[in-house]
């Protein structure tokens, strides 16, 4: 091994060690925000589950296909989209399709809601 690459390896910067302990200052300091906003998020994103696991999935499954005709008007498209839920459904599937998609909006939702006024600003 070459004098330079000795060099970098054998100081090696304490990135872990910082981690560790930046991590477990915000988890000692900020417990109770950290909770607060978990809680927060938590009781939004189960009463979105629970709201779309009270429809009939077949139903469900109809409404977002013709949704997605109405986005695209492409008949192959909406029938895809049924087909492709209703295998989802079929497979028992539908209550973790759900928590994901009620996941992907929320996380999409929010990464715009910073986004956009800091693209702006």
């Amino acid at each position: 091994m070459d004098p330079i690459s000795k060099f970098l390896v054998a100081y090696k910067i304490p990135i872990g060690p910082w981690g560790k302990a930046f991590f477990g200052f915000l988890t000692e300091n900020f417990d109770t925000v950290f909770r607060a906003f978990s809680n927060g998020l938590n009781f939004i994103l189960d009463g979105a589950v629970d709201l779309l696991l009270m429809l009939p999935p077949v139903l469900l499954a109809l409404v977002v296909a013709v949704i997605a005709w109405f986005l695209q008007r492409s008949r192959p498209l909406a029938i895809g989209v049924f087909i492709g839920l209703i295998f989802i459904i079929n497979q028992n599937l539908w209550k973790q399709t759900v928590q994901t998609l009620v996941l992907v909006v929320a996380a999409a939702a929010m990464a715009m809601a910073i986004g956009v006024p800091l693209g702006i600003w």
